[in-house]
């Protein structure tokens, strides 16, 4: 006889034994809906020896065995339907029959807890119910609940490590693990433990927790000699041990670089420093040579031209000279100059100072602020009146012009918003140089909110300053309006000037930030005066 002859004769064999089994469900079936149990679960045996890969037949012998109340048998066929077809109807019909014993088992058991609240073993029950259902944060309350209630249950450390795996907290499931390590004497582990621990190993490796992963896997080697997959553990804890050597010096090549690049950078500060120094000495000397001739010519003609031009450039002088002494200083210099400030300046006036400079700037010097400039002045016409109005301004006495600036400004420029508080209070004197550098400061903060708010509307445009002091520090705050997507630069001289003065005074910037369409800039430095205003 053939081999195809046998093969065809094999399978007309099989479907008639598939054929004869459906007969004998079909019986069972109705011996079902008549009550008769016993005789459906015989004849439910007979069709499944006969076709014994059909999971619908162990289903129904399952509900007839647990009907006779033949429970351990009823539930060793929804065993072998599972392994048979594990994700078929009549499993997933065996998964809704287990939810509804648990979903009722909850409900028992909750009626229970509330009879006897301390009793460890509900919540404990409870919670294995939970965990069935997937619920795993309900199922952790209950057995941290019976863990305070009876702290000598150790197995239940092994429920809350499952509970958190279900949940992806790989890290978490572990601590719990290894807490029922070290309450319990535990010799092995079996493959389904072995499986999650390699889970969790490969999260740590991925996250580069190259150690964690490592004390994983050695779990698995100590507790589970006969793991069918331990040869991949070998293996894998080998190639963590490569990749965490590998990672390491890469890590130190990139510190190197970072070093490298710190100590390059830092070359070229010094010499900017330095470039900056001589700039600034070589500025003074040539105001030098021009506020000498305006001396003489002060002497002669008593001119208020002349003597607002003195001011200027004695200013300029001064800020020039500001530059080289904010590379030195210490905080103690303020402190002397706030409390022996004879002829000195008090800080509203240096707010005033350093606002119709940063406007004299933008207006005089265009040159060299023109992107700024030609958002304020589009067309000249209105520039040449601004221009003009300025100087007649600049002739009335400056103990009495700041109503007429800010007419002016807000004619020409934005809208000026200032709260001086008590600022015409602290004085400074400079005989350590401290209030020409304190009016830097302001200045170069000022200046910054003036260029900056030209970026916008005209009828959109602001400058606030604030002042605020308390017992131990100076607030300095001003804000500007500005569009969300504004290139701030943070280098150059002023920023220079503005990290230099903070440094030596003892101070923070605590904002240098755009929110919404506002410019914020923030300083702190220390109250001098404390004690005396």
């Amino acid at each position: 006889m053939s081999k195809n002859k046998k093969l065809d004769e094999q399978n007309e064999k099989n479907v008639s034994k598939q054929k004869n089994a459906k007969l004998y469900s079909m019986r069972a079936n109705e011996y079902l809906k008549n009550s008769k149990v016993a005789e459906a679960i015989a004849e439910y045996n007979t069709a499944i020896n006969l076709d014994p890969k059909n999971p619908e037949y162990y289903f129904q012998r399952a509900i007839s065995l647990l009907s006779a109340g033949e429970l351990e048998k009823g539930f060793k066929d929804f065993s072998t339907l599972k392994e048979i077809d594990p994700n078929g109807e009549f499993s997933k019909k065996i998964d809704r029959f287990y939810q509804a014993i648990d979903i009722k088992h909850v409900e028992d058991l909750t009626n229970k807890i509330r009879q006897d609240t301390a009793n460890a073993s509900l919540y404990q029950e409870r919670g294995e119910c939970y965990q069935r259902l997937k619920k795993f944060d309900k199922a952790i309350l209950d057995f941290q609940k019976a863990i305070d209630l009876n702290t000598d249950y150790k197995d239940i450390y092994f429920d809350l490590g499952d509970c958190y795996f279900g949940m992806g907290d790989y890290e978490q499931a572990y601590k719990n693990y290894e807490l029922a390590f070290a309450k319990g004497e535990y010799s092995e582990i079996d493959d389904e433990f072995a499986i999650k621990f390699e889970q969790i190993a490969d999260n740590y490796r991925e996250n580069r927790y190259y150690d964690k992963a490592f004390d994983v896997l050695n779990k698995i080697r100590d507790y589970n000699h006969s793991y069918f997959l331990i040869n991949d553990v070998h293996i894998t804890m080998l190639d963590i041990q490569l990749e965490k050597e590998s990672k390491q010096k890469e890590k130190e090549i990139i510190e190197l670089t970072i070093k490298y690049e710190r100590e390059k950078a830092q070359v070229k500060i010094e010499e900017r420093n330095r470039i900056i120094r001589d700039q600034a000495h070589n500025i003074k000397n040539i105001l030098r040579s021009v506020i000498n001739p305006l001396e003489i010519l002060q002497r002669k003609t008593k001119s208020p031209q002349i003597d607002e031009a003195l001011k200027g450039t004695s200013i300029i002088r001064e800020m020039v000279n500001a530059i080289s002494l904010s590379f030195s200083g210490l905080p103690s210099d303020f402190i002397y100059d706030a409390h022996n400030n004879d002829k000195g300046i008090n800080l509203q006036e240096m707010i005033i100072l350093s606002l119709e400079a940063s406007v004299s700037s933008i207006l005089k010097d265009a040159q060299y602020y023109q992107s700024f400039w030609e958002k304020y002045f589009p067309v000249d016409k209105p520039y040449n009146e601004a221009l003009k109005n300025f100087s007649e301004l600049q002739e009335i006495p400056q103990a009495t012009r700041f109503d007429s600036f800010k007419k002016f400004v807000k004619k020409y420029f934005f809208s000026l918003m200032i709260e001086f508080g008590q600022s015409e209070n602290f004085i400074v004197g400079n005989k350590k140089g401290s209030n020409i550098k304190i009016l830097s400061l302001f200045n170069e903060l000022i200046f910054n909110a003036v260029k900056y708010a030209a970026f916008v509307n005209k009828k959109d445009r602001f400058v606030k300053i604030s002042f605020s002091n308390k017992k131990e520090f100076i607030n300095f705050k001003i804000e500007n309006s500005c569009p969300k997507k504004l290139e701030v630069k943070t280098s150059g001289t002023g920023n220079l000037i503005i990290d230099n003065m903070l440094e030596i005074m003892g101070g923070k910037l605590l904002k240098h930030e755009i929110i919404n369409n506002n410019f914020i800039t923030e300083i702190e430095f220390p109250n001098y005066w404390k004690g005396e205003i």
